[in-house]
């Protein structure tokens, strides 16, 4: 406390300096027209020559304040001060604390723990069509087991033309959109390759296993997330699985807090440039 009561009166123009505010020109021109005070050093901030007023010691003969720090003979042998513990020390800045900073608007990739200034809302829903939940075929429950013509494949992110009629199967990968036609899958481990392009990359024909039922092994739409369902709240710190849940319903501008700049003060000779 001793060190910080020596430096308080400039705190808030190292303050002003800190947050580019518009007071910092002010200052400055008080300071350079007023000359300063004689005997403190000059400062340059901003290509710009002021200098910079410290506190004087206060110096009383037979009667001492707590901000009389010279001659070092003289200084009290125990600090005036009382310790702080570190959660009294927190209490003691956010009772200066007036409230949160405005709102930003960030991109979501430059959000990561920041704290969210308005609730997301999904715009859509999650998925936002029936999806595979496995490897395999997209059919047609109706044609039950046997043999089966094989499609084009359809795979994850990729929206297909494909249609699957009564006789034929589509390949499917997890969370790829459900082809047209069909209303459920059977896994790969349910079928066996009856037949297959000369270099072996291509499926011809593929024989069902097991029966199977309408909507087995889909995800429906809104499944996951239902559109204009709250995701986030206002106040969550963004992680990042709130960054990539908000990214998954869509958002690519996000209103954030502003996050505030902190200063650390070192004082004293021990303390030297690198």
């Amino acid at each position: 406390e001793e060190c910080f009561s020596f430096i308080a009166s400039a705190l808030p123009h190292a303050l002003d300096l800190i947050s580019e505010s518009s007071r910092v020109s002010h200052t400055h021109s008080t300071m350079e027209s007023s000359g300063g005070h004689k005997g403190h050093k000059e400062h340059v901030h901003h290509i710009q020559t002021h200098t910079c007023p410290h506190g004087h010691a206060k110096m009383h003969v037979g009667k001492r304040t707590k901000e009389d720090f010279h001659p070092v003979a003289l200084r009290p042998r125990s600090s005036p001060y009382p310790l702080l513990s570190v959660e009294d020390a927190l209490n003691v800045i956010l009772k200066e604390i007036s409230g949160p900073l405005p709102l930003q608007q960030n991109s979501i990739s430059d959000s990561l723990n920041c704290v969210l200034g308005e609730d997301v809302v999904a715009g859509q829903p999650l998925p936002p069509f029936p999806a595979s939940i496995k490897d395999g075929y997209a059919v047609l429950s109706a044609d039950g087991p046997g043999e089966r013509d094989v499609l084009a494949p359809i795979t994850a992110g990729r929206k297909s033309a494909v249609q699957v009629t009564p006789g034929s199967v589509a390949r499917i990968t997890t969370g790829a959109p459900l082809p047209d036609g069909a209303d459920a899958v059977v896994m790969v481990e349910n079928t066996e390759l009856i037949s297959s392009s000369e270099d072996g990359n291509t499926e011809k024909k593929i024989k069902i296993l097991v029966s199977s039922k309408p909507g087995q092994d889909i995800r429906t739409v809104g499944s996951d997330i239902e559109k204009d369902e709250t995701v986030l709240e206002r106040g969550t710190l963004l992680g990042p699985s709130e960054i990539g849940l908000a990214a998954a319903v869509g958002v690519n501008k996000i209103n954030v807090y502003r996050t505030p700049h902190v200063a650390v003060l070192s004082t004293g000779n021990e303390v030297v440039d690198p």
